[in-house]
């Protein structure tokens, strides 16, 4: 995969073998750069160029492979902060600012790719947005995941209108992927999409709808079916097996008990999905458990 996929294929669809034009390599950078520039305040709007900016560009490019090693040649900036996280927002295609985190490890080199995990929490159809984003990500297991392993974390924020289902929360969630990967050098083959409650139904989502996202997905306490019902999305579980889904499920969830979730499970699993199931009684032995195992 690579940093801006989506311009990338419409450019492979569209180029044509015309003469190459000495100043291409110059407006493909700037199609890249715009609307991703920004990293502290962002907007999803201003993200995606016009097909005819794309085709225009597509037309002085000689081949594909042209296009490839100018992309390939991308250098990334050693940030000054490391080690922290930050607090940035991004406004949506509804129009509606809200924040998100990132956490930037202290042994990030620029000339090396890292590993990102997209962590999400629970609770995402509650009318407010949190009040203390920083202070939510910083209190959650996903952050010592990712510093104990020098990982990248993201944390976006949703809410009602902005769920981990619906096109304005799905688009955050992408985008702001995307603008990480426009900013640090990630590795492509190791991003992760991890997430309790709310936040593991939409990996169960994620994993059906965009495979090609994620390397591997952790789900604790989700429910396959949540984003699909709630979204009105059509979902795959063949899907899944392109990627591997460590699922934790607890026999005290008043909500998807083990007992409630393992039908539907094994049903994915027959159909091909890789998904490993751990269960236990509450909770915390869980964590402890997704911990050990990286």
């Amino acid at each position: 995969m690579y940093k801006h996929f989506s311009i990338i294929a419409c450019l492979l669809l569209f180029f044509a073998s015309t003469a190459l034009s000495a100043d291409w390599q110059v407006d493909l950078a700037n199609t890249f750069s715009a609307g991703f520039d920004n990293l502290p305040e962002s907007d999803v709007r201003l993200m995606m160029p016009a097909d005819d900016v794309i085709e225009n560009i597509a037309k002085k490019i000689s081949s594909a492979e042209d296009l490839l090693s100018e992309i390939s040649k991308r250098d990334y900036q050693q940030p000054e902060s490391r080690g922290e996280l930050q607090s940035f927002t991004m406004t949506g295609i509804d129009g509606v600012e809200r924040p998100w985190v990132l956490y930037t490890p202290e042994t990030y080199r620029s000339d090396r790719a890292t590993p990102l995990i997209v962590a999400l929490h629970g609770g995402v159809s509650r009318a407010e947005v949190s009040d203390d984003p920083e202070g939510w990500a910083k209190n959650s297991g996903w952050l010592t995941l990712a510093q104990d392993n020098g990982w990248f974390a993201m944390f976006p924020f949703g809410q009602a209108g902005a769920t981990w289902w619906d096109d304005v929360g799905m688009t955050n969630i992408r985008r702001q992927m995307q603008l990480v990967k426009h900013h640090f050098n990630i590795d492509d083959d190791r991003v992760y999409m991890a997430g309790f409650s709310d936040g593991a139904s939409s990996g169960f989502l994620h994993a059906m709808v965009k495979p090609d996202d994620y390397a591997a997905v952790i789900a604790l306490c989700g429910h396959m079916g949540v984003g699909s019902l709630s979204g009105e999305l059509p979902t795959y579980a063949p899907n899944m097996a392109n990627t591997p889904i460590y699922v934790v499920t607890t026999s005290e969830d008043g909500l998807y008990p083990t007992e409630g979730m393992r039908p539907g499970i094994d049903m994915a699993i027959s159909a091909g999905a890789d998904i490993f199931i751990a269960s236990f009684t509450a909770l915390t032995g869980s964590i402890l458990l997704i911990r050990s195992c990286h």
